[in-house]
């Protein structure tokens, strides 16, 4: 059976921070559509951090990324991207010059999150995301 593991990187300069982006984050995610069977941040040395009651936090220091997350170099079997910035291929027009015509910001431009990934991440609200049950 495959587990969720929900994260999100973070620099929180004071508690502010962690109340008006990163405590909305975790608020959404306890009540929404993913249902993770574990929650953390990954922190990027902020002076704040949040309460470790509420929410488990991991120093970026301590190479969680090859010991934890599966799509690293530690296991290349995982297919998956930040599929939100990938652009189709537009020929002639390939140059970020063409950007600003009318046409091209349309989805039709964009590459789509393949149906066989495992995972994407910074999924924008244009893209269509099916989640896999286990």
């Amino acid at each position: 059976m495959i587990k969720t593991l929900l994260f999100c990187t973070s620099y929180m300069k004071d508690a502010n921070a962690w109340q008006k982006r990163y405590r909305r984050w975790l608020d959404y995610y306890l009540d929404g559509p993913i249902n993770a069977d574990k929650i953390l941040m990954i922190d990027d040395g902020s002076p704040h951090l949040p309460p470790a009651a509420t929410i488990s936090t991991v120093s970026a220091d301590s190479d969680i990324a090859e010991r934890l997350l599966p799509f690293t170099s530690v296991n290349r079997q995982f297919k998956g991207d930040r599929y939100s910035e990938f652009k189709r291929n537009r020929g002639i027009f390939r140059s970020r010059k063409f950007n600003r015509l009318p046409i091209f910001p349309l989805d039709f431009f964009r590459e789509p999150i393949p149906h066989d990934a495992d995972f994407a991440t910074q999924v924008v609200p244009r893209q269509k995301v099916a989640f896999r049950g286990a």
